[in-house]
C-alpha cells in the first residue's frame, strides 16, 4: 500500500466512511449509476467512493429502492419540489460537510461542483469525471469546469473534447468505469442453435439509434437467419416507436422488449446471450460493452461507440462496423451461426473479451488510477481568493454560472449564499460581488447559432425552424439574437396544443411556407431529426435543409 493510499485509508477510518463522496440522481439504472455501485465497493487498499443521491422530495425509502440503495454508506441530500438553485446547492453542501468529504465527484450534477467550491477553503476538492463525449458533455464542462481541481474523462475522445474547450484547470486524462469481471470464463451455450443477441441501454434515436435494431433484424432475416432472438433491455423516449417498428419481429418471437432491468439482473442477461449489440452514433465509454466483455460475451458495435473502439479489435473481442451499416453487422453475425467451428470461434472471442476486461476494467486494474485521481484532487492547492478582489469575483462568477445551469437563482437566495461563503472566507459581507450572471448557452443553442451563422455567411437571411416542440423551447435564448429566423414550421400547426405564435415567430404548417419566401430550413429536433429532414425535403425546395446534430 502506498503512503498516499494509506493516508486516504486512515482518513476514511477516522470519519467512519470514505473521504470521497460521489453524486448521483435518484434514477433508474444507467452507466453512471452502475459505475457508482462498483466504486462504492472498491476493495482495500483502494479508497471506496461514498454514494450521495441528490434530488427533490427524496426519502429513505426512495433511496433504498434505487440501484445504489444497498451500497455501504449511501446517503442523500434533498429539497422541496420547485426549490431554487441556491437552496439545492445549500442542501448538498450541508450533506458533504456532514459526511466529512475531502473530495467530491459530481459526475453530471452541477450541485457538486458548486458545493465543493463553497467548501474549498475548508479543504474540500472537486474531481470532475466526464462521462459524455458529445455536445451534452460540453455543457457540463463549460458551465462547471472552472470549479474542478482535477478531471478525468471516460474515453480518449471525451478527454480531447475537454481539452479543446480549454476550461478545466489541469491536464486531466482518461479513466473509464470499472466493471465486475467473473473469475472464470463462462462458456457460450447454444444447444438449440438459436443466436441470442442482447441490447441494453437507453431507448432513444439520436445517439443510441435504436431503430437500427429493427433494421438489423430485417437484415438477419434477409440472409435466411430466422433462428435468432434480439432482447432489448431499457427504457426511453423511443420505446413506443421501437415497439411499433419491431411489431412483426416481436410477433414472430425474434425480438422482445424487456423494459428496465435491475443491476443484479444484468449478469444473467449477459449469460443468456451470445453477443451484445450496440448501434450508437455517439458514446463515451459504454458500460454495456465493458460488462459484456467481462461476462465473456463478444460485442457487435458501430464506429460511433466512443471509447469502445480503443478496446474492441474487429474479429478479436467482437466486430466493428460503420454506424448505420446494419447489413454489414448482419453479415458478420451470420458468420457465427451454423456449425461447431463457428461456435468455437464465438467462445474464443468471448475468452479474448474476458481477458481484456480483466486487464483493463476490473477494480483491481483500475483501483490505482482511481486513487491517483483522488490523491491529485486532495493535493490541489487552496485557491486563495479572500485577499484578491479579482480572484474572488472570478470564483464567485464561476459558481453563479454553474448554479444558473441548475435552475432559477433569485437574488435574495443568491445573496444569502454569497454572505455565507464570504463569512466563511473571513471577507467583509459588503464585498461587491454580483447577484446574477449571464447564463451559459446550452449545446442546442450553440449549435443553432453556429448553423445560422454559417447560413448568414452564404447570404441567407430568411430562415424557418422546423418543429415547435420541446427542442425549440430549449433554444429560446438563442432565438433572441437571430432575426433571420422569421417563422417556425410545424406539421401540427393549427391543432390543439400547438401555439399560433412561439417566441415572437408565427407557427405555420408546411403548406404556408412558400408565401414566406424562405431561403433555408433548420431542423429543431434531436430525437426526430433524421425523419424530419426526410419529410422536409418532400415539401421544401427553397434552399438548404440543415440538421443540428447529424
Amino acid at each position: 500500500m502506498t503512503t498516499a493510499s494509506t493516508k486516504c485509508a486512515r482518513e476514511a477510518d477516522a470519519i467512519g466512511a470514505s473521504p470521497v463522496v460521489a453524486l448521483y440522481r435518484a434514477s433508474s439504472l444507467s452507466g453512471v449509476v452502475s459505475a457508482g455501485v462498483r466504486l462504492a465497493q472498491l476493495p482495500p487498499p483502494h479508497v471506496a467512493w461514498r454514494p450521495l443521491i441528490v434530488g427533490p422530495g427524496l426519502t429513505r425509502q426512495t433511496v433504498a429502492s434505487s440501484p445504489l440503495g444497498r451500497c455501504r454508506g449511501v446517503d442523500f441530500a434533498t429539497w422541496r419540489e420547485g426549490a431554487d438553485a441556491p437552496t439545492q446547492v445549500r442542501a448538498v453542501r450541508h450533506k458533504i460537510r456532514e459526511l466529512g468529504a475531502r473530495v467530491v465527484v459530481p459526475n453530471d450534477l452541477a450541485h457538486g461542483f458548486v458545493a465543493a467550491a463553497l467548501e474549498h477553503h475548508r479543504g474540500v476538492r472537486c474531481a470532475a469525471w466526464i462521462h459524455a463525449d458529445y455536445h451534452d458533455g460540453d455543457d457540463l464542462v463549460l458551465t462547471c469546469g472552472e470549479l474542478a481541481d482535477t478531471w478525468r474523462a471516460v474515453s480518449a475522445r471525451g478527454a480531447e473534447r475537454v481539452r479543446r474547450l480549454d476550461v478545466m484547470p489541469t491536464v486531466g486524462g482518461v479513466l473509464p468505469a470499472c466493471v465486475e469481471v467473473a473469475k472464470d470464463c463462462p462458456p457460450v451455450r447454444r444447444p438449440d442453435g438459436v443466436l441470442r443477441l442482447l441490447y441494453a441501454g437507453r431507448i432513444e434515436k439520436m445517439n443510441k439509434r435504436v431503430l437500427d435494431l429493427v433494421r438489423l433484424a430485417d437484415e438477419l432475416v434477409a440472409r435466411g437467419l430466422a433462428g435468432f432472438v434480439l432482447t432489448v433491455v431499457g427504457a426511453g423516449p423511443a420505446e413506443g416507436e421501437l415497439r411499433n417498428a419491431a411489431d412483426a419481429h416481436i410477433r414472430a418471437g425474434r425480438m422482445e422488449l424487456k423494459g428496465v432491468a435491475a443491476l443484479s439482473e444484468m449478469p444473467g442477461m449477459y449469460a443468456a446471450s451470445d453477443v451484445t449489440v450496440l448501434v450508437s452514433a455517439s458514446e463515451g465509454m459504454p458500460n454495456v460493452v465493458m460488462e459484456s466483455l467481462a461476462a465473456a460475451r463478444p460485442v457487435a458495435i458501430t464506429t460511433g461507440c466512443g471509447g469502445a473502439l480503443d478496446v474492441v479489435q474487429d474479429g478479436v473481442q467482437g466486430w466493428v462496423v460503420s454506424t448505420g451499416d446494419m447489413a454489414a453487422m448482419a453479415e458478420r453475425l451470420a458468420e457465427i451461426v451454423g456449425d461447431a467451428q463457428s461456435a468455437g470461434r464465438l467462445r474464443e472471442m468471448g475468452r479474448a473479451g474476458h481477458q481484456t476486461a480483466l486487464a483493463r476494467f476490473s477494480p483491481v486494474a483500475l483501483g490505482r488510477p482511481y486513487d491517483a485521481m483522488v490523491r491529485e484532487a486532495m493535493a490541489a492547492p487552496e485557491r486563495s481568493v479572500n485577499h484578491d478582489a479579482r480572484a474572488l469575483n472570478r470564483r464567485w462568477n464561476a459558481m453563479l454560472t454553474a448554479m444558473a445551469s441548475i435552475g432559477p437563482c433569485p437574488e435574495v437566495s443568491v445573496a444569502a449564499l454569497r454572505s455565507e461563503w464570504l463569512r466563511g472566507l473571513g471577507v467583509s459581507i459588503e464585498t461587491p460581488l454580483p447577484l446574477r450572471c449571464e447564463r451559459t448557452l446550452s449545446a442546442p443553442e450553440r449549435l443553432l447559432l453556429g448553423a445560422v451563422r454559417s447560413l448568414r455567411e452564404q447570404g441567407v437571411d430568411r430562415i424557418a425552424l422546423y418543429g415547435a416542440g420541446k427542442h425549440t423551447r430549449k433554444v429560446e435564448a438563442a432565438l433572441a439574437d437571430l432575426p433571420e429566423i422569421v417563422a417556425i414550421v410545424d406539421d401540427r400547426a393549427g391543432s390543439e396544443g400547438v401555439p399560433d405564435v412561439l417566441f415572437g415567430r408565427a407557427v405555420v404548417p408546411p403548406s404556408d411556407t412558400l408565401a414566406l419566401g424562405l431561403e433555408a430550413l433548420v431542423i429543431s429536433s434531436d430525437e426526430h431529426e433524421r425523419e424530419m429532414r426526410a419529410r422536409a425535403r418532400a415539401w421544401f425546395s427553397g434552399g438548404p435543409v440543415v440538421g443540428l446534430y447529424t
